[in-house]
């Protein structure tokens, strides 16, 4: 029994032991399992409790062995798409966490229903990496296909990219790279629509050279079409770099070409300021090279037009000092025209073409000027004016003409006929100046003149000036000879002046004797000698004048012709003197007393002086006879007694008024006179009568 006791011990204890080799040899279960189930072991009464323990452990390692194969599993699937792209691995992570723990030396002593249920809870927990990354694709995919920069093959590869991508992660960058190549597709495109717009700009027309600028916009239209290749943003940036960088110098060869011209404009001299700035403008404004060349040919066209101007309006002023301007009748038209040509050729000139300024060019050539008619015409009716100026010597009136020939203007032609016609008046003076002049000739100023050499000189000067010989002398030349004529001394007045004053005190002082006064009234014989007196102060004035000379000499001639004195009637005087013979033979003078004998002898003395003075007055005349009759009278002698003869050469007479004669009146001895003129006349006929005859 004791035997038996100690060899089921034994056995119990090699079923222990073979029980806790086993346990050890499951490599699957954890520490803590393990020790529990050799614990169980070791604390077993019973071999079949121990094989119950080993059967435990044994299904609980094959548990473990599951749960490890799970870890090995979700450990991959870790690298797996389901759990990389999930969406949460929370579960799973605790899941596979609570699994490595239970499996770790660390693990609890969980039976196989705890191990199962994490190896359920590993297997069952949800990863949806593998819809994330496909729904992942899917969406960036439609965001690749909504890129619409990129080209076919650019859109292509991006897709593939997705496609190929076994991470989310993966397919974002891939979005982002073809995101941002569409933007630089985007970028090229619109270095493509700028570079399109760019050929119509001045940069591209009119480049010098588009080569390269051309070839980068084809690369980059390749680039941009159906048939681009899959070029990544780096080089879609290079053909857009080269795309922008392409030199396109048309700015500056149309900036080139507009400098050029506008140094060929500012050079053309004959522009207005408007004319050259609305070029300008225009060379400004242009946007093409060939653009330019027009405006520069018109503008060169337009400053010869303007020269052509300029050259009309230094014609149109040489014209205005010219005969077909300064004697137009009108220069209206043409002062218009060239004022309006000055102004388009000043700072102030409008911008007119090329027709406009040939218009002013044509006005100002066609403006009518009609000075050399109006000047022909002036000179035409100068000349017959002249012509018919009658008082011109020829050489006058040539020179008269020759002047209006050669006259320039109107205005100096009006002056010429002026001068003619005041020389013609003048000639006319002259004339008048030759025929006072040669009717002078006949006065008493020229032919009692002392001297008449200077005015036969100036009288023959001026008929030679006034004759067909004359020269062309001119007004105050003519003038000259007028007042040389006027002014010719001749002292004919005065030297008659002088002889009137001579031969009337010759009657006065009796040197030339005249009865006409001596036998005037003392009144008339008073005023002969106030006109002498006058004119003998008259002549001692040195401004007296010629015609003050002859008013005077008329005055003595005046008083002379008004002397009433009659010829001297001596015929009584004669009577009574010749009666002295018998006077003195008679008893009166004979017996008369000596006194008495002796006035009547001084009487008849005187009487007989009186008698033989031929320029003997009336008045001696007649006081002689009255001087001669008183003494007659005053003889006293009587006759004496009565003889008783007579003697012979005794005579008788009466009374002495009986005896003597007495003078007549001036009216019987102007009677007498007169009767004796007028006998001496008929006599005088009577012999030229018989002279005709024989």
């Amino acid at each position: 029994m004791n035997n038996a006791k100690l060899d089921g011990e034994k056995q119990l204890e090699d079923a222990k032991n073979d029980a806790i080799d086993k346990i050890n040899a499951l490599n699957n279960l954890n520490k803590a399992q393990k020790d529990a189930a050799i614990e169980q072991v070791k604390n077993a009464q019973t071999k079949d409790a121990i094989q119950t323990i080993k059967g435990t452990a044994t299904t609980l390692d094959g548990k473990m062995g599951d749960l490890k194969k799970a870890i090995d599993e979700a450990n991959a699937k870790k690298s797996t798409t389901a759990y990389t792209q999930a969406s949460d691995t929370k579960d799973f992570d605790e899941a596979l966490n609570n699994a490595n723990t239970l499996d770790s030396d660390n693990g609890d002593n969980e039976d196989a229903d705890a191990v199962q249920k994490k190896i359920d809870a590993l297997n069952n927990a949800k990863l949806d990496g593998e819809d994330q990354l496909a729904n992942a694709k899917k969406n960036a995919i439609d965001a690749i296909n909504k890129l619409n920069n990129l080209n076919k093959a650019q859109k292509q590869a991006a897709i593939d990219a997705v496609n190929k991508a076994n991470t989310i992660a993966e397919i974002k960058p891939i979005v982002d790279n073809a995101t941002n190549l569409d933007g630089k597709m985007g970028d090229l495109k619109k270095a493509i629509e700028e570079a399109n717009a760019k050929k119509l700009t001045t940069a591209y027309t009119q480049a010098s050279d588009t080569k390269n600028f051309d070839e980068a916009l084809n690369n980059a239209n390749t680039l941009n079409s159906d048939n681009g290749d899959n070029e990544d943003a780096d080089a879609v940036q290079k053909k857009i770099d080269a795309l922008n960088n392409a030199k396109l110098d048309g700015e500056d060869q149309l900036a080139n070409a507009k400098k050029d011209a506008i140094d060929a404009i500012n050079k053309l001299n004959n522009l207005n300021k408007a004319q050259k700035q609305a070029a300008i403008d225009a060379v400004n404004k242009a946007n093409t090279i060939a653009e330019i060349k027009p405006i520069v040919d018109n503008a060169t066209n337009l400053d010869g037009k303007m020269g052509d101007l300029k050259k009309a309006i230094e014609e149109a002023n040489a014209k205005k000092l010219t005969t077909a301007y300064t004697q137009a009748s009108d220069t209206k038209n043409f002062d218009e025209a060239l004022n309006n040509a000055n102004t388009l050729n000043s700072d102030n000139g409008d911008n007119e073409d090329a027709d406009a300024v040939q218009k002013k060019i044509d006005a100002l050539n066609n403006a009518k000027l009609d000075g050399e008619d109006q000047l022909a015409n002036a000179k035409k009716d100068a000349i017959d004016a002249i012509n018919k100026l009658n008082n011109l010597n020829k050489a006058q009136k040539q020179a008269a003409i020759d002047a209006v020939n050669k006259a320039n203007t109107i205005a100096e032609i009006k002056p010429i006929v002026d001068n003619a016609t005041n020389l013609d008046g003048k000639m006319g003076d002259l004339k008048k100046a030759i025929e006072e002049a040669n009717a002078k000739k006949s006065t008493t100023a020229y032919t009692q003149a002392s001297d008449t050499k200077d005015f036969d000189k100036a009288l023959n000067d001026a008929n030679t000036l006034n004759s067909d010989n004359g020269d062309n002398e001119d007004a105050d030349a003519v003038q000259k000879k007028i007042d040389a004529l006027n002014n010719a001394k001749l002292d004919g007045e005065k030297v008659a002046l002088q002889k009137a004053i001579e031969q009337a005190n010759a009657k006065i002082d009796g040197t030339n004797p005249d009865y006409v006064y001596y036998n005037s009234d003392s009144e008339s014989q008073s005023a002969l000698k106030d006109a002498v007196a006058k004119a003998k102060t008259l002549l001692e004035q040195r401004d007296a004048s010629d015609d003050d000379f002859k008013v005077a000499r008329e005055a003595i001639e005046t008083a002379i012709k008004a002397l009433n004195g009659q010829l001297t009637d001596k015929s009584a005087l004669q009577k009574a003197a010749s009666q002295s013979n018998d006077v003195h033979k008679s008893v009166v003078f004979l017996n008369a007393s000596e006194a008495a004998k002796k006035a009547y002898e001084d009487a008849l003395a005187n009487a007989q002086t009186v008698l033989a003075d031929e320029n003997a007055s009336q008045e001696d005349v007649d006081a002689a006879l009255a001087k001669l009759n008183a003494a007659l009278n005053k003889l006293d002698g009587k006759e004496a007694p009565a003889k008783p003869t007579v003697k012979k050469n005794t005579v008788k007479l009466g009374t002495n008024a009986d005896r003597l004669p007495q003078t007549g009146s001036h009216k019987s001895v102007a009677s007498e006179l007169g009767l004796g003129i007028l006998a001496l006349g008929l006599t005088a006929l009577g012999l030229a009568k018989k002279r005709k005859e024989d």
